[in-house]
């Protein structure tokens, strides 16, 4: 837990930042803490294997959507924690897995009619062509 506390000291106070812990045993009251204190957010990640919970980052919500089966029921629960925290984060970034089957558009697409906000800027590394953005702001 030092050495966290360490590392966000050296952050600059005026650049945003996310984490994205991959072990269970950083999902705890007081990393959440830390990151609260030097108002970092915590990357709420959701993939077929796991998913972290939703924490309430202090000034915007960052979500990293992996899983390349999302239903349309899914999109709906994934719109209500975005609409759930909005009052509260400035930024809400969401980033779908950018997968061969190319799902990823699709389902940004879907969440921003859920959210009902316009698509902001989607990046397809694969295929600059075809961008359609994610949800920059929610």
């Amino acid at each position: 837990m030092e050495r966290l506390g360490d590392l966000l000291a050296q952050l600059p106070p005026d650049l945003r930042f996310a984490f994205e812990f991959r072990h269970a045993s950083w999902l705890a009251e007081d990393v959440y803490a830390r990151l609260r204190a030097a108002n970092a957010a915590l990357v709420i990640a959701d993939s077929a294997e796991s998913s972290t919970p939703s924490w309430p980052r202090p000034t915007g919500g960052y979500l990293r959507l992996r899983d390349e089966g999302y239903t349309p029921s899914d999109l709906e629960a994934w719109a209500r924690t975005v609409k759930e925290h909005e009052a509260r984060w400035r930024d809400t970034l969401v980033y779908f897995k950018h997968e061969e089957s190319g799902t990823g558009p699709a389902f940004a697409r879907a969440l921003a009619e859920l959210v009902g906000t316009a698509l902001a800027r989607v990046a397809l590394p694969h295929a600059p062509e075809q961008c359609v953005a994610a949800p920059a702001r929610m």
